[in-house]
Parts: structure tokens; sequence; C-alpha cells
């Protein structure tokens, strides 16, 4: 059975462009464009007891931000490796991530195979055990 990834990102083009990689590699793959209704998709599918495998989510998003959906999953105990997406990253960003268990950090621009090992390699520590 194929991982079912949610990519979460407010600019249709740029979560066009990481849904549509996911996809051509196998990926089941569902999308929002705000954090919020993300919130709501991966604890429906939690109760549901499908959860979702991978969250590759915009940190920087209007509204709620990726690193508050982040604080807010860890908050409830949502347990789910995570790829936090960034136009822009300084140190403090990156502490934040680390701090709240980011298993992954892509900054753009990225080419798609880059999208398609990293969420190779957290899917497997993921596996094993090591996020």
């Amino acid at each position: 059975m194929a991982k079912h990834i949610l990519v979460i990102d407010a600019v249709p083009h740029s979560r066009f462009a990481v849904v549509s990689a996911l996809r051509k590699a196998g990926y089941e793959v569902s999308e929002s464009g705000d954090q919020v209704e993300a919130l709501s998709m991966i604890l429906n599918t939690q109760e549901k007891g499908m959860p979702f495998d991978l969250l590759c989510a915009d940190i920087r998003m209007p509204g709620m931000t990726g690193l508050e959906l982040i604080c807010e999953l860890e908050r409830r105990r949502v347990s789910i490796p995570i790829i936090a997406i960034s136009n822009y990253v300084n140190r403090d960003l990156v502490t934040e991530l680390v701090r709240n268990c980011c298993s992954d950090l892509l900054v753009r621009p990225f080419e798609p195979q880059e999208l398609l090992q990293r969420a190779g390699e957290v899917l497997e520590r993921y596996e094993k055990g090591f996020f």
C-alpha cells in the first residue's frame, strides 16, 4: 500500500509542484491550502485509524504557521514525521524546528528529486523508530 502524504502550502503553484512530484513517485497524496484545515484532516485520519505517513508543510503561511501546526500536533501527542518547507531559513527557525521534533527541512528552491529523496529517507527513519 502506498504511503499517504499530506502536502500543506497556501501557494497553489508551489503545492501543485510538490503534490505532482510525490504522485508521480507513487505516493498517495492529499493536499491543503491552510494549516487549520490540515490540522482537521490530520485529526480526522487519526480518529479513523488511517493516519498520514508524512506531512510536507510550508512553514510561512498566513493564519496558523507551519511551526504553530507542528507545536499543536506535539501538544495533542500526534506522532507523525514532518518535512518543513521554507523559502527563508535562519538559525532561530532551525532551532525551533529541531526543538519541536521536525524530521527534515527543505529550502526552496529545490528539485523534485531532492524532495523524493528526503521523503524516502524520513519515511524509512520513521519506520525504524528514528525520527
